[in-house]
């Protein structure tokens, strides 16, 4: 995979998409949507992993904060205010972050095996 800052344009959907697991809201509906982005991105199921739990976890964790002001965000951030926060908290090569981490473990557990199932289904790459 390659370096974050060298890899935008393939990133930033896939960021845009797991960003929904952490509105203030129930996003149950939104998993086929994300796993169909997912699926279809160049990344391996290994690499979808990191990028959820090292990128996208780090950079939205906070709007899950009962104590987060203004209030958390319902509908989703902004592309460019989303790759900012991303450019700034993610954690590639330093200690994961634990608060929060079941949540995020919670809907990995969800989306992974469709993805899976997507790409089993289709002409998708990569369902490492």
């Amino acid at each position: 995979m390659k370096p974050i800052e060298q890899d935008l344009p393939c990133r930033q959907p896939v960021w845009e998409a797991l960003q929904m697991f952490y509105m203030d809201t129930n996003r149950s509906h939104e998993l086929p949507r994300v796993a169909q982005v997912c699926a279809e991105s160049p990344y391996t199921v290994a690499e979808l992993r990191s990028i959820l739990f090292s990128e996208v976890f780090p950079a939205c964790r906070s709007n899950l904060s009962p104590l987060t002001w203004p209030a958390p965000e319902w509908a989703g951030f902004d592309r460019d205010w989303l790759t900012d926060r991303v450019l700034l908290k993610h954690r590639h090569g330093k200690r994961p972050l634990v608060m929060g981490w079941l949540h995020t473990a919670y809907w990995w557990a969800r989306l992974r095996p469709k993805i899976l199932a997507l790409r089993e289904g289709g002409a998708s790459r990569g369902a490492n």
